[in-house]
């Protein structure tokens, strides 16, 4: 008897180890049971298999389900994670996320991570034009639209999905890393402008606490903008993105 995490095809999302292997549960057999319940002693020989189930049950039920009852969205691409790989990351364009050891206990670490996955299969299995490895990427620092509006994204996805402009156990450049992060009045302080990935976080969370909303940000990114300058289509657009210093983007 055993499950493994994200074996059926009914799921959008595989966990598996560094060789591609499932992680599985096995018990004991409980023989001649009519009525009520048993209860069984899960055993794994991986230490790993906490974690893997953690990830798991994140992205393939809250994560999921977050999308589908906000904006309709129920991608058909099976997103593969490798636990326990360093570093975390999302690689394309294989389409595989990787979870590094000690990340499993940091649920916006991971949910960044599968930002990135949901904006590539948005944008078709691709990202906005940027510069390839985005040089001088990182939070509060300049490097250039695309970049920014992938990396900001990733920033915010987590934010909105638990409601909460605080963020924790992050890492990323310009941080320190397990960093505690806010995108409301953003700490650390970023430099500003559309090419500034802390100032794009700052600026999306502000649309999503107004009345934009997750469902206009989304409908915005749907039609696969280049940068965040795209969003002055949404109401509240150009006083919030004065706050944040991306003037740059407006005619004033």
């Amino acid at each position: 008897n055993g499950k493994a995490c994200g074996a059926s095809a009914s799921f959008p999302v595989k966990v598996t180890d560094s060789a591609n292997n499932f992680y599985t549960t096995t018990s004991s057999t409980a023989q001649n049971i009519c009525t009520g319940s048993v209860n069984w002693n899960i055993i794994d020989s991986r230490a790993q298999q906490n974690g893997a189930q953690y990830i798991f049950d994140l992205l393939s039920a809250d994560a999921f389900d977050f999308l589908q009852t906000t904006v309709g969205w129920t991608n058909s691409y099976r997103l593969q994670v490798q636990y326990p790989v360093s570093p975390t990351q999302f690689i394309t364009p294989s389409q595989i996320a990787q979870i590094a050891s000690g990340d499993e206990q940091h649920t916006d670490e991971i949910l960044k991570t599968y930002a990135y996955f949901v904006l590539y299969q948005l944008y078709g299995e691709s990202f906005p034009p940027h510069t390839a490895g985005c040089p001088g990427q990182g939070w509060g620092m300049v490097s250039d639209p695309g970049c920014a509006l992938v990396n900001g994204w990733s920033y915010f996805f987590p934010g909105a999905m638990e409601d909460t402009p605080v963020l924790t156990g992050i890492t990323g450049p310009g941080l320190p890393a397990d960093a505690s992060i806010t995108l409301e009045i953003p700490t650390p302080p970023v430099a500003g402008g559309k090419a500034d990935e802390g100032a794009v976080a700052a600026a999306l969370w502000e649309l999503f606490d107004g009345p934009d909303g997750f469902t206009g940000i989304w409908n915005v990114l749907a039609k696969r903008p280049n940068d965040i300058c795209a969003f002055d289509t949404l109401p509240s657009y150009q006083q919030l993105f004065r706050n944040y210093g991306i003037a740059d983007c407006l005619q004033i």
